[in-house]
C-alpha cells in the first residue's frame, strides 16, 4: 500500500467512501471494513500498536452508534424483542447494524489511508498529478511541520509557568495565549525566509521529488471503485 500513489489512494478511498455513504447496505459496510484492515494490518511500515490504538475510538462510536439505532430507531412494527422498556423492532435491528457498521466502514477507510501515506508524499502528488497551486501546497507542508513547533512552544511556555510558581490547567489562557504569540512570530519568520529566496507561486518551478504514477495506480485507483458498485 506504501508504494501505491497518494493521489490515486485518495480519489480511490474517497469515492469508496462517498458509495458506502450513498448506499443501505450493511453488508457492503461490512466488506469494506473488513479489506479495509486487512489492507491496513499486512501494509509495510504499519505500527501495529498505533493501529489498534487508532481503531480503538471508531469501535467506540460504532458501539454507540449501534445502541442508539437499537434503542431508540422507531420504523417499523415487527417485533424482535425487548430489553427493559424498550421495545425492538426488525427495522430498529436492521438500522442498529446499518449505523454501527457504517461507522467501522468509515474508520477503517480512514486508518488505511493515514498508516499508509506518507504525508509529505501526498503532499506532492497533489501537486503534481491533482495539480494543486504551489501556494496551497506548500501552506499544507508547512502546516504540517509546524505542528511540532507548536507543541514544543507550548512545552516551553509551560516549563517557564513552572519555574516562575504559576499554576495553570493543560488549556488555560495563561498557557496557550503565549504559546500561540510565539507561534505567530514563528510562522512569520518563516513566511519572511520564504519570499526573501524568491518564492513566487505564479513561476515555473521545478520537482526536486516525483512522484511516479504508475499503471498499477490508476488500477488500484478503479478497482475499489468497481467492485462497491
Amino acid at each position: 500500500m506504501g508504494g501505491i500513489n497518494p493521489s490515486c489512494k485518495f480519489v480511490a478511498i474517497f469515492m469508496v467512501g462517498l458509495i458506502v455513504s450513498l448506499r443501505y447496505d450493511t453488508r457492503l459496510n461490512v466488506m469494506v471494513c473488513l479489506i479495509a484492515l486487512l489492507l491496513t494490518v499486512t501494509a509495510r511500515g504499519v505500527n501495529r500498536k498505533r493501529f489498534l490504538w487508532t481503531l480503538g475510538p471508531f469501535i467506540l462510536a460504532a458501539f454507540g452508534f449501534f445502541m442508539t439505532g437499537y434503542f431508540f430507531a422507531d420504523n417499523g412494527k415487527e417485533f424482535a424483542g425487548s430489553y427493559g422498556q424498550a421495545y425492538i423492532t426488525v427495522a430498529s435491528m436492521d438500522t442498529a447494524w446499518q449505523l454501527g457498521t457504517r461507522v467501522l466502514a468509515f474508520g477503517s477507510l480512514a486508518l488505511l489511508f493515514t498508516l499508509t501515506t506518507e504525508p509529505e508524499a501526498f503532499f506532492q502528488s497533489l501537486r503534481q498529478q491533482l495539480r494543486l497551486s504551489p501556494k496551497l501546497t506548500y501552506a499544507l507542508i508547512a502546516a504540517y511541520h509546524f505542528l511540532p513547533v507548536v507543541r514544543s512552544e507550548y512545552d516551553l511556555v509551560r516549563a517557564a509557568s513552572a519555574v516562575r510558581g504559576v499554576r495553570a490547567w493543560p488549556l488555560s489562557a495563561k498557557l496557550t495565549l503565549p504559546m500561540l504569540v510565539r507561534a505567530f512570530r514563528r510562522s512569520e519568520c518563516l513566511a519572511m525566509a520564504m519570499e526573501s529566496r524568491g518564492f513566487n507561486p505564479a513561476a515555473v518551478r521545478g520537482e526536486a521529488t516525483r512522484v511516479p504514477l504508475r499503471l498499477r495506480d490508476a488500477f488500484f485507483m478503479l478497482l475499489p471503485i468497481v467492485a462497491t458498485l
